[in-house]
């Protein structure tokens, strides 16, 4: 989902960290089960090192030395301290990212494939710093553009996950984004925790872990205590109650995957945005009144170019208010698979880790356990 500017309200830096692995662990009745967004911790480990990077754009393809190992290693910390992984890989991207976040990120990619093959033909170089600066701009490019999109990788790393981490590793292939397969595991009580490097799980309501470390340390944020202490400390505290619903708005007013921020909006503008869209106890507004406050005021382009001012017609309000109104549930309601078990005699959780259950793709509300 990637909401704009959200992380740094939701911890404090990249080396914070309030707890260690083996703490939750003890501290959880049952052998906990982590969720693991792999497309995150892949491309975290591929970017890592330059020499993966370089061998990823080898013709023609060759392994890449040391890459699923960096993937198991980053992997260890979770199965050292008896932790279950439930590996959670990344299907087809949902309409709404697709024509928003993907061609934003993503839109440019043939055009950068152009100019590193370009690149690659230049050999005639006047100096030493002409091919240097080359070798920059190619490094540059194909950071910018590696992927994991291998099979014969994809299959090598199943093999040493299953291998490395036998008894205590489920693979799951998400039909559209991984994020939101998490979302609907963690509801439905299959998994306790994801661990992630993102804002996105916490906006779907999941508690996580981030800021790992090798030894344990980590920092573990429940989705309960966002609402009550951390974003009224953070972002507004003046008689506001929080709520999955008001978060989702937030979401959309910051801008996200789903949708464009309105030019001019920012974080710093969120505690007024509240105040507008809540009545004097604190309580989220009617749809009709909600949807009036944001045509009116924030949707408005305010301080920034006449270029940003023109983009911002009277249909494009309109349009994205609609999506604003669509999006928002998005935040609730994901493209996933649903476990429903064989035996009705066994949880949804037994089912799942024991292979006797059945996949259904469904929208799944993550708010809620879904109805079997």
């Amino acid at each position: 989902m990637g909401v704009n500017d959200l992380m740094k309200k939701i911890r404090d830096g990249e080396n914070h960290c309030n707890t260690t692995l083996k703490r939750l662990i003890k501290d959880t009745p049952e052998r906990i089960i982590v969720g693991i967004d792999m497309s995150i911790t892949i491309i975290k480990m591929i970017k890592r090192n330059p020499n993966h990077i370089d061998q990823l754009f080898t013709e023609p393809k060759r392994p890449v030395h040391g890459l699923i190992d960096a993937i198991c290693n980053a992997l260890d910390p979770i199965y050292k301290n008896e932790g279950v992984l439930v590996c959670v890989f990344d299907g087809l991207p949902g309409s709404l990212k697709k024509n928003h976040a993907h061609l934003s990120r993503y839109g440019k990619n043939e055009e950068k494939r152009r100019e590193l093959e370009e690149l690659y033909k230049e050999d005639d170089f006047d100096s030493f710093d002409e091919e240097l600066a080359n070798a920059v701009k190619v490094a540059k490019l194909r950071k910018e553009l590696v992927s994991f999109n291998r099979p014969d990788l994809l299959y090598d790393l199943k093999i040493e996950l299953e291998k490395r981490f036998e008894g205590r590793i489920y693979c799951v292939g998400a039909p559209f984004e991984a994020d939101h397969q998490l979302a609907a595991l963690f509801h439905q009580k299959i998994i306790d925790l994801v661990w992630t490097n993102d804002n996105d799980l916490c906006c779907l309501g999941c508690d996580v872990i981030l800021n790992l470390k090798s030894d344990g340390k980590c920092l573990h944020v429940k989705f309960d205590d966002l609402l009550k202490t951390r974003f009224p400390d953070k972002i507004c505290k003046d008689n506001i109650k929080w709520s999955k619903e008001l978060l989702s708005h937030v979401c959309c007013f910051s801008g996200c995957d789903f949708i464009e921020r309105n030019p001019g909006n920012s974080m710093a503008k969120v505690p007024d945005f509240l105040k507008s869209i809540t009545d004097t106890e604190g309580n989220l507004m009617d749809d009709v009144a909600l949807y009036n406050a944001v045509k009116s005021r924030w949707l408005i382009p305010t301080n920034v170019s006449d270029d940003a001012k023109a983009k911002w017609t009277e249909e494009y309000k309109e349009n994205h208010l609609k999506l604003w109104k669509h999006a928002r549930n998005m935040f609730l309601f994901g493209p996933a698979s649903i476990v429903t078990p064989y035996n009705s005699e066994i949880s949804i959780r037994e089912a799942h880790l024991s292979n006797q259950s059945c996949q259904t793709f469904l929208a799944v509300k993550a708010c809620q356990k879904p109805r079997l």
